[in-house]
């Protein structure tokens, strides 16, 4: 108050000055907080949605990749996605208030509308709904879809395509020539012949519409900025933890999509690492965290290329949803972490496979548990107790105590009688859902000495962190529905 009296009763000129002051000191601090790219339309926009990845997920990733670039002398210890310099909070409710399915949250963040589970871009009446991608491209810019699943999955459709049911994987198949895409790459199609495999191949129509079509790794190294449209298809898609060295990454997808989509008008690329959220689902810690990595590389390469062009490029990274109620231990270090579940050489498909083949020759009369004791230990690097299987593992493993043995045992018998054999009830869904016993077991135990625990095999209404570097970042601090996202996406890129 008696700073105002003071500006009152001075001279007019003095009071002019005062005056001016006072202004500038409650303007400065405003402008200050300002978005540092506040001015700027986003030009080249990078939306990268890991599938089933929320907290748990990001905090796993995050230590094993600080135990493994430790180990390598490696100073940088965080995920890209974690350092970015705005972090915020997303609801991912569908229209029932439930919790989402991929069609739905997918539908949000392309359409910003709620919908109902199994829908994509059309509301819950069928209506259809225009998708940032469409918008994006009417503005002239050129449009991108990666993702390391299938690109008739509900994540990637819902940005191209209108149906009532996720799973018309044909029907949707058939609106990608007419989508004006420039760029998709992945894991191809789940049912280019139909349900039935009795329909025309739905490449026949792309190849149609001008998509130049890369089966190979050759094909897709050769493709450059005048290759036109592009379908790239890595047929099978594996699990990262599975990748041999002639496969794709989810990071070289991004890199090359920048390299094809880059142009005066600007890119809008949507990146999406599906299989997070199937290792999820399957309650697999260890191949969780490694696609948790993969996705952070391809975040790193946008983040790259946000470097080069850092007023007019805007990457924001988040999940449609969490799966499996992943939690981590507080007290587990890195190093631990890293140490137990590197032990693992591949997924649970190929354990699974393994269980398969041996089960397939063998029944509950036959079977005998130190029979897969060696693959046991070859996959998870279990070390027995003595006594048990003969004490297998080789030296220095995971030692497993007698309530392990206990519970993959049970899990073991559980195989060997196959599904029509297994006891019926809520109890043996709860434990196993519908994957392989052992594969099951084996993998939690070892998320367990991890420091790793799961809640569930399907998806959960956790709330998913959201990241965002660039042109119009601070629009995605603090809480967010998953419809804001895509209308402060429209907002930064000025649609």
């Amino acid at each position: 108050m008696s700073v105002f009296l003071h500006v009152a009763f001075a001279p007019e000129r003095r009071r002019r000055r005062i005056f001016f002051l006072l202004v500038l000191a409650l303007v400065l601090p405003a402008l200050s907080d300002a978005p540092a790219f506040a001015e700027a339309r986003a030009k080249y926009v990078f939306l990268m949605i890991g599938d089933g990845m929320a907290e748990g997920q990001r905090i796993a990733a995050e230590r094993f990749a600080a135990g493994e670039r430790a180990a390598s002398g490696i100073k940088e210890r965080r995920l890209a996605m974690n350092a970015l310099p705005v972090q915020g909070v997303c609801a991912t409710h569908d229209a029932d208030g439930r919790v989402t399915d991929s069609a739905a949250a997918a539908t949000a963040l392309a359409c910003g509308r709620k919908t109902t589970t199994g829908r994509l871009a059309v509301d819950p009446e069928g209506l259809t709904l225009p998708t940032i991608t469409q918008l994006a491209r009417s503005a002239g810019m050129k449009v991108g879809i990666v993702s390391s699943v299938t690109l008739d999955d509900a994540t990637p459709a819902a940005f191209y395509a209108h149906s009532v049911s996720r799973s018309a994987y044909y029907d949707i198949a058939l609106q990608i020539p007419g989508s004006g895409v420039d760029y998709f790459a992945g894991g191809g199609l789940r049912r280019p012949t139909g349900p039935k495999k009795d329909r025309p191949d739905a490449f026949g129509p792309i190849r149609d519409a001008g998509y130049r079509v890369t089966a190979t790794r050759e094909e897709f190294d050769r493709l450059h900025a005048a290759s036109g449209r592009v379908f790239a298809v890595l047929r099978p898609s594996p699990f990262d933890i599975d990748r041999t060295n002639d496969g794709i990454s989810l990071a070289g997808f991004t890199a090359k999509g920048i390299e094809l989509l880059d142009n005066p008008k600007g890119f809008f690329l949507m990146v999406e690492g599906g299989k997070i959220d199937l290792a999820c689902h399957a309650n697999d810690a260890a191949t969780a965290v490694r696609e948790t990595i993969a996705f952070d590389d391809a975040v790193r390469v946008a983040y790259d290329f946000y470097r080069k062009h850092p007023r007019e490029t805007l990457v924001v990274v988040l999940g449609d949803h969490e799966t499996g109620g992943m939690s981590v231990d507080a007290a587990t270090a890195a190093e631990t972490l890293f140490s137990v579940l590197r032990r693992q050489k591949n997924s649970y498909v190929r354990f699974s496979s393994t269980v398969e083949t041996y089960v397939r020759t063998h029944d509950a009369r036959t079977a005998r548990f130190g029979d897969v004791a060696d693959d046991l230990a070859a996959f998870f690097g279990f070390r027995f107790p003595a006594g048990v299987a003969e004490g297998r593992g080789t030296a220095g493993g995971i030692t497993l105590d007698e309530t392990d043995v206990r519970e993959l045992k049970a899990a073991f018998a559980q195989s060997v009688t196959g599904m029509r054999g297994r006891k019926a009830g809520k109890e043996m869904y709860r434990t196993y859902s519908e994957y392989e016993p052992l594969t099951v077991a084996a993998t939690k135990i070892l998320g367990r000495k991890a420091g790793i625990g799961w809640t569930t095999f399907v998806h959960t209404g956790a709330p998913m962190p959201v990241s965002a570097v660039g042109a119009g970042q601070e629009l995605f601090r603090g809480s967010n529905d998953n419809t804001d996202v895509h209308a402060k996406l429209r907002a930064a890129m000025g649609l």
